[in-house]
């Protein structure tokens, strides 16, 4: 879904003719612009479903107990299971990105999926811990993702050499959650899965933005909006549940 991007192909019919390159900038920089808001519209409509769902199952103690118990927690484990195919389908399908309205639609079914995902996270957390837990998650997620998006828009420095290290990093975070799948009480495992998340994610937001506001030498196509959405939201996501899992741990280690 990070596909590079070379705005000079708007400007090469203009290359002998000098009078028109500002004009073709500018037309460069209304498309950008343009494309931004697009995306950063429909990631909010995605947050805002996010956390209404989210806040509904971890406010409500019925809607908390039927999510964890019985055939909610069935249901909600099949729509974790979707979310992940769906990510794969939209990944690595360009068709599935680009064809109106097929990408709209998949778009919100993955938005629904992981919400639920997440609305599970937030109701065992809530009964595990307190719900006082996830809003401090929530703030500080939106605190975070506020900080690094500004900062990513407004330096000079091209941060989006970061993708390959960021890569290995996740490729190293989901040997650990392998490892803790088989080694359930391995030391401090919640902590470095949870810390390093947090990390990781937040050099993604780094690295997404500059590819959606065209700061770096790589760009995402204007073409490409149901990607780059599914990017940042996917970002902001991992981000919370991240920062979720660390405040919950350290909670259980002060308890």
């Amino acid at each position: 879904m990070r596909q590079a991007y070379d705005p000079e192909s708007l400007i090469a019919l203009h290359e002998d003719d000098e009078p028109n390159l500002d004009g073709a900038y500018k037309i460069e920089a209304q498309m950008r612009n343009g494309f931004v808001r697009k995306v950063y519209g429909i990631v909010a409509c995605q947050v805002l479903l996010t956390t209404i769902i989210s806040g509904y199952f971890t406010l409500n103690e019925r809607a908390r107990i039927w999510c964890l118990a019985g055939s909610g927690r069935f249901l909600f484990g099949f729509l974790g299971i979707a979310a992940f195919g769906l990510i794969l389908g939209l990944a690595c399908v360009p068709s599935a990105r680009t064809k109106y309205p097929l990408n709209m639609g998949l778009l919100f079914a993955l938005t629904v999926c992981m919400s639920a995902t997440v609305a599970n996270a937030c109701a065992y957390v809530a009964v595990a811990v307190n719900s006082v837990v996830v809003l401090e998650a929530l703030v500080l997620t939106l605190v975070a993702v506020v900080g690094l998006t500004i900062f990513a828009m407004q330096t000079k420095y091209d941060l989006t050499f970061m993708n390959g290290f960021l890569t290995i990093g996740l490729c190293v975070l989901l040997g650990v959650g392998l490892v803790r799948m088989i080694w359930p009480s391995l030391p401090g495992g919640d902590l470095l899965m949870s810390g390093g998340g947090a990390i990781i994610f937040s050099g993604y937001i780094l690295v997404d933005t500059q590819l959606l506001v065209g700061n770096g030498e790589v760009q995402l196509s204007p073409d490409d909006y149901i990607g780059a959405a599914l990017n940042i939201y996917l970002d902001i996501i991992n981000l919370f549940m991240s920062i979720l899992q660390l405040l919950a741990a350290s909670q259980d280690n002060s308890s």
